[in-house]
């Protein structure tokens, strides 16, 4: 009596797209389930505008004691995206949670697994968390701008959104917070620790303005605080940077944390 074997079936693992964009994919699943992220950024728009609005709402009734030359000085368009100060700082501590989270939870070593070109893995990450922290700046910009516009029209302060220079900075300032979160990756891919990250963070942004006071004039436009403050400034102050050139460092800035930590990544361990 002869029997009849039946081969057990095989499955191949057929990738069902791209590897980039399963990386890409998969950091997009990673930052939207990511605990707070939400929250973080929700907190980033309502404190942006919130700024934005106290400060044109404080210079508009400091208008009449104002001397001739602060009045010349005035950029109604700045005021109003002052909040990409504070929207750098958070959505900057952002980017950090992103990639330190990786280290603290383990998954790094999963990561390290389904994605073994650990550069593909740092750059999905980078775009991903430049892409949606962009859309978020954007949002609290044109917010704050509408709200900042609306306190200074009592003193017919305000400009329109179509006037010159004004969605230049609007974009340039959503760019420039973006690559603050990029930074946000870049030194927490350095350090792996979030505590230790956030501090760089906090002195990136904020920290430079105290080195800055024993440096000259002319270098203290190049710190991170007074790039960013230019990149959202319509009227040129001797104090600042143009706004492209502003714009500029802070990219710059952005691409020598992400060189040094993808340099890191590849030669250590996870």
């Amino acid at each position: 009596m002869s029997t009849t074997t039946i081969p057990s079936p095989t499955f191949a693992l057929v990738p069902t797209g791209s590897p980039r964009v399963a990386a890409l994919r998969a950091e997009w699943t990673k930052l939207r389930t990511l605990r707070s992220a939400w929250t973080t950024m929700a907190i980033s728009i309502a404190a942006s505008v919130s700024l934005a609005a106290l400060a044109a709402s404080s210079n508009a009734r400091d208008w009449k004691d104002m001397t001739a030359e602060e009045r010349l000085a005035f950029d109604p368009v700045s005021v109003s995206l002052l909040g990409v100060l504070f929207g750098a700082l958070v959505l900057g501590a952002l980017g950090v949670r992103t990639m330190s989270s990786e280290y603290s939870t383990g998954m790094i070593r999963s990561t390290a697994a389904a994605i073994p070109r650990r550069i593909r893995f740092l750059l999905s990450k980078v775009i991903v968390v430049a892409a949606s922290t962009f859309f978020v700046a954007l949002l609290a910009n044109v917010a704050g701008f509408a709200i900042g516009q609306a306190a200074l029209r009592g003193e017919d302060l305000d400009v329109s959104i179509t006037a010159g220079g004004s969605i230049e900075a609007i974009v340039a300032g959503s760019v420039a917070v973006s690559a603050f979160a990029v930074i946000g990756v870049g030194l927490a891919t350095i350090v792996k620790r979030a505590s230790v990250a956030n501090t760089l963070m906090a002195l990136v942004v904020i920290g430079g303005q105290l080195v800055g006071t024993a440096m000259p004039p002319s270098a203290q436009r190049f710190l991170p605080f007074n790039a960013l403050q230019a990149s959202v400034s319509v009227k040129r102050a001797d104090e600042l940077l143009s706004q492209g050139v502003a714009l500029g460092f802070i990219v710059g800035y952005a691409v020598v944390a992400v060189v040094v930590a993808t340099c890191l990544l590849q030669r250590r361990d996870v």
